[in-house]
């Protein structure tokens, strides 16, 4: 037995599966952990069974997809007792403790033997002959040895000395291996010959070597991360951005999340190769890898397009032709890598709200009953389990074509739907999934493939091949053929479960079903909408009895029986858990951070009040050390109530949880927040988080306006008064009551209008009060909330005045003068950190003091003359503006020196961006030849940049600047 289970790990590791716990193997199927992995995946499967003839098959989602290998052992053996299983999971235990101190030792000696040889090694030359091959420049490399260690004898032998080096580091540049690149394919023989090694046990996982410098898109760092080192050369020469090569696929996703945790709102764009000539065990893996690590990290991918007529076919039929960028900078320049990269970048800026109605000239793939064409409801739900609430059937009324060949059988066959094109992608909607699948051409071309689409029988008949079996070729043909007269297909059009409005209906999206205004239709029934349902987990519908006024009353007052510091605390938080439940379906969406001390009964609130009125199921609720990343991709495309315990924000946490921060502002208002996926296209498509969050935390750390804005503190303070004020009765009652959410959701589905409605009102009446309309967009929908849970109509504005009125908005926050950005905090940072002068530290404020004095004065004893302090801030990228009255102060837009005076803080992510938005500042514009106004650069430390002006005034603190801060 224990051959036959070494046999099957030694198997799994070949293919870089290696789980890191014990396995069941008693034929049921198991995930588990792969040692490497991000600490809580279960990317790895396995179903084993260890009978006299042990066999099964393993695989893993991130690396292989839906790939799967099959094992069986060599030898019969026969089932081991419950006692020899038990024997053996302990055996493998402690080896596995052995094999992880061995590698752990082995990495280590290896760091150590790369040390040495990088030490020894000189600066390479643009002339080394791989170089000048790939058309690019030695970017922090090396030449020197490449050593071979025998194993047994430990004799250690010199393969050249002319290898170039390329280091694989980690975020503090430390060595820990190296790959060498030869002058030929010195290494291997016959076909198998190479002129690449990396050093035998070196690591590898979550290492790169970098080239360039970040910079900045959009006030944001970028990262861009490709497999080799050609290629990440060429990116970085076609285009100036910091460049992180990962040297393989699998290392891709270590690297990209090793580069979110530290900087959670840098821009992350994965330049993957496109193999498409690579079709097992996957299909494409250059891209395959990479659009595993753009969802993990939120991140953006780039794809070199190269057409299938590049490819050549040698004489045993296998395929090859251009793959990474360096293929292409060779064939079009690097002005076609830069174009790239450019359009997946400047996909950010495109706005993310999309226009609920579609004009009558858009062409969409579509009937004009809103049907995917060619659908024929009559096979819809077939796979659906039995369910009640769905309509019996109805005879249907045949589709309209559209386009020349939607009359195609082919696209009108009932089973499936051909929604279109983008690139080397085909999109194909699967009647019995539900879903919408995406297809290669090499993909559809097998039969496996066409099977997911439909029947053997339907393509044997249709497509017979000679002698038998399914023409592949010529089906794929046709689809292709179809799919190119439908056009181009955008994929973000679908939408997950949640409510929604759609064209001015009410749609909640049950996962196996919709309600369109309470009527229980499939998925694909719905009529004139652009939007494509996706089939999803099932959730629980609506109760058919609705939350009665008096009923919702009284959860209101429960949660006012919290000790809450401020009076009115508990109206804002009935009026969150009502909302979040239909947190799609509204304009603006308000989060909450519960706030206190150990033992003031946050985490109770959460669990008995909130998940009381919020059903389980519909609610993700997650822990304080959960990710963004993790976050975003549980979510998908649903639009759901998130509750997070323990969203701590000390330093061990900042990082992580400013991830979290950007995604719940940037889900605040109608558009929602924009995740980014790539396509083979170099384009970037976006999706949008609707949802609502529910923070708990016992010192929220919120320095920003804008979290301050889409967030408020609801702060608890210690007491024992629910012991006679009757709460943990009413929590009690409401925790027997298991049809409590489903009425909450009932009633809250059934007044969508009337909160859509009063939220109206009460933001227009608060924003007018507080003197803010951000505050009263907040606290007005919070206030609507709870309003709703207890009434019936829209309040009248007299009506939501005197409801404003009875909270105390002052200690919760409303009203304060917040400007709607941090410039002013930015800029003091930047004010009270030091620049060595002379050796000896000196804040950036005394060194302006010396050069704002009129006249200049050169300074004795400890400080800095005028010359040496103008010299060391211009390096710094700050300086007095010329010849202006009165005088400005001028920061540059592109000196990585500046970002670092507030390195480590909030503000260095879109530092320019907020110092823009204090008081009559402006950043120098873009100038054609002979327009007047202000210079469009100056010259700092190095080449001249454009700048952002800020009165001296506003520098000082004074409350107004002198002059209107025009730039002219």
């Amino acid at each position: 037995m224990n051959a036959a289970i070494d046999d099957l790990f030694t198997t799994m590791r070949e293919r870089g599966i290696e789980p890191s716990g014990q396995l069941k193997m008693d034929g049921t199927l198991e995930r588990f952990h792969i040692q490497g992995d991000r600490v809580g995946s279960t990317n790895g499967w396995a179903n084993i069974h260890l009978d006299e003839n042990p066999a099964g098959a393993f695989g893993c989602f991130k690396r292989y997809g839906d790939h799967k290998f099959s094992w069986k052992s060599k030898q019969q053996t026969k089932p081991m007792t419950a006692a020899e299983l038990q024997q053996q999971r302990e055996e493998w235990a402690r080896r596995k403790d052995e094999q992880n101190a061995a590698a752990a030792k082995r990495h280590a000696d290896a760091a150590a033997r790369a040390q040495s040889i990088w030490d020894a090694a000189k600066p390479a030359g643009d002339d080394f002959p791989y170089l000048v091959r790939k058309g690019v420049k030695a970017h922090g490399l090396r030449v020197g040895r490449w050593e071979f260690i025998n194993a047994e004898t430990g004799e250690i032998r010199v393969l050249t000395n002319n290898a170039l080096l390329v280091p694989l580091c980690d975020k503090t540049r430390k060595v820990h291996s190296l790959q060498g690149i030869f002058t030929g394919k010195i290494l291997g023989k016959g076909e198998g010959a190479r002129d690449k090694d990396y050093l035998k046990h070196g690591a590898k996982h979550g290492l790169f070597h970098a080239i360039g410098k970040p910079q900045l898109f959009d006030g944001r760092p970028v990262f861009i991360i490709c497999e080799g080192y050609a290629t990440g050369a060429t990116i970085h020469e076609a285009t100036n951005h910091i460049i992180l090569v990962a040297f393989d696929t699998s290392n891709l996703m270590a690297v990209a999340e090793a580069i979110r945790e530290s900087k959670p709102d840098a821009i992350i764009l994965l330049a993957a190769d496109n193999d498409q000539w690579t079709t097992t065990p996957i299909n494409n893996p250059g891209v395959h890898f990479a659009r595993a690590a753009v969802k993990a990290v939120n991140g953006l991918m780039a794809v070199p397009p190269f057409a299938s007529a590049y490819g050549v076919q040698d004489d045993r039929g296998k395929w090859s032709g251009p793959t990474d960028f360096n293929d292409l900078a060779q064939r079009d320049g690097n002005d076609a890598v830069a174009a790239i990269i450019a359009a997946t970048l400047n996909a950010l800026l495109v706005p993310a709200n999309e226009p609920e109605y579609i004009p009558d000239d858009i062409d969409l793939p579509w009937d004009d009953m809103g049907t995917p064409v060619g659908f024929d409801q009559s096979n819809m739900g077939a796979d659906l389990p039995p369910t009640t609430e769905l309509p019996p059937e109805k005879p249907q009324p045949p589709s309209t074509p559209e386009k020349p060949g939607d009359e195609d059988p082919l696209t009108n066959n009932g089973y499936f739907t051909i929604l279109g094109y983008d690139h080397d992608r085909y999109f194909v909607y699967v009647h019995g999934k539900n879903q919408v699948m995406e297809y290669t051409a090499a993909k559809l071309s097998t039969a496996s493939s066409l099977i997911e689409l439909d029947s053997l029988q339907h393509w044997e008949l249709e497509y017979p091949k000679k002698g038998g079996g399914i023409n592949a070729l010529a089906a794929a043909d046709k689809i292709i053929q179809l799919a190119q007269r439908r056009g181009i297909y955008t994929p973000d059009r679908i939408r997950g479960r949640g409510v929604w409005l759609d064209k001015g209906r009410l749609v909640f999206h049950l996962g196996n079903r919709l309600s369109v205004d309470g009527e229980a239709i499939r998925l694909s029934s719905i009529q004139g909408s652009r939007f494509v349902y996706e089939a999803g987990g099932e959730m629980r519908a609506p109760a058919e009895v609705a939350l009665t006024d008096e009923e919702g009353a009284w959860l209101v007052e429960t949660a006012e029986l919290y000790n809450w510091e401020q009076r009115g605390a508990g109206i804002l938080m009935a009026g969150w858990a009502f909302l979040a439940p239909i947190c799609g379906a509204l304009d603006w969406r308000p989060h909450v951070w519960i706030s206190g001390e150990a033992g003031t009964g946050k985490s109770s609130l959460q669990k008995q009040y909130l998940l009381s009125l919020i059903d389980k199921g519909w609610a993700l609720n997650a822990q304080g050390d959960s990710t963004e990343a993790g976050i975003r991709q549980s979510l998908g495309l649903d639009a759901r109530p998130v509750l997070v315990d323990e969203a701590e924000t000390g330093a061990e946490n900042k990082s992580r949880m400013q991830g979290v921060l950007t995604l719940i502002r940037q889900s605040s208002s109608e558009g929602g927040a924009q995740t980014f996926r790539g396509t083979v296209s170099g384009r970037a498509m976006a999706y949008q988080v609707r949802s609502m969050f529910c923070l708990v935390a016992v010192a929220p750390n919120l320095t920003r306006a804008t979290d301050i804005d889409r967030l408020t503190r609801l702060e608890m303070v210690k007491g024992d008064t629910w012991k006679t004020n009757g709460l943990s009765d009413r929590l009690a009652k409401m925790d027997a009551d298991e049809t409590l959410s489903q009425r909450v959701f009932a009633r809250a589905m059934k007044m969508l209008r009337v909160v859509r409605e009063s939220a109206k009102v009460f933001a227009r009446v608060a924003g007018q009060h507080f003197g803010r309309q951000r505050d009263g967009d907040q606290f007005g929908t919070l206030m609507a909330g709870a309003w709703c849970m207890q009434k019936s109509y829209v309040p009248s504005e007299l009506e939501a005045m005197v409801m404003i009125r009875g909270c105390d908005w002052a200690a919760l926050g409303a009203g304060v003068s917040i400007d709607g950005n941090d410039g002013r905090v930015a800029l003091n940072a930047i004010l009270s950190s030091h620049i060595k002068v002379d050796n000896r530290p000196y804040s950036v404020g005394q060194l302006l003091e010396i050069i704002f004095a009129s006249p200049p004065t050169n300074h004795s004893g400890d400080l800095p003359s005028y010359e040496m302090a103008t010299h060391a801030l211009t390096l710094h990228g700050i300086r007095l503006s010329d010849g202006e009255s009165p005088r400005r102060l001028l920061f540059s837009m592109n000196c990585r020196e500046l970002v670092v005076l507030v390195e480590g803080t909030d503000f260095e992510t879109d530092l320019i961006g907020r110092l823009a938005r204090l008081p009559s500042a402006w950043k120098s514009k873009v100038k054609k030849k002979g327009e007047p106004g202000p210079v469009e650069k100056v010259r700092f430390a190095g080449a001249p940049t454009r700048y952002v002006s800020v009165a001296l005034d506003v520098v000082l603190g004074t409350d107004e600047p002198e002059d209107d801060g025009k730039p002219f």
